[in-house]
């Protein structure tokens, strides 16, 4: 089971998230309200996938999201937000985001979102993997 902090500014939001996820192979080890308490929590919680707003207040989804990059560099992020164009996919990817959902989220594409994400962790694992790196 793959453990997932939730960031949102909203509690509403962060409350139906957590329950959209409570039907999938996924864990919610922890809900933060803004960006600051997100970076802090993935600090102290080491999850395995961050969904993280982009308009968290303190921090911005993107700004949280770059400095969980680099603290906690094996947890990968989903960001929710504006698909208006490249420059903010761009930006998304910067910050070391795997993914940029769309609003308005569903639970279908949420929950698509996140484990196509966290298949990514599964390459590792693959004979395939462990031959091309010599691990």
């Amino acid at each position: 089971m793959l453990r997932v902090l939730l960031g949102s500014h909203e509690a509403g939001e962060r409350h139906q998230w957590r329950q959209w996820l409570s039907e999938a192979p996924l864990e919610v080890v922890g809900l933060a309200q803004d960006g600051q308490e997100a970076v802090q929590l993935a600090l102290q919680l080491r999850p395995d996938l961050v969904l993280l707003d982009h308009a968290l207040p303190v921090l911005d989804g993107f700004r949280a999201a770059g400095m969980i990059s680099l603290a906690v560099p094996g947890t990968m992020q989903v960001l929710v937000g504006p698909t208006d164009g490249p420059e903010t996919l761009r930006r998304a990817l910067r910050a070391g985001a795997r993914d940029l959902v769309p609003r308005p989220i569903t639970r279908d594409q949420l929950r698509q979102a996140l484990i196509g994400v966290a298949e990514l962790r599964w390459v590792a694992e693959t004979p395939e993997y462990q031959n091309n790196t010599d691990l």
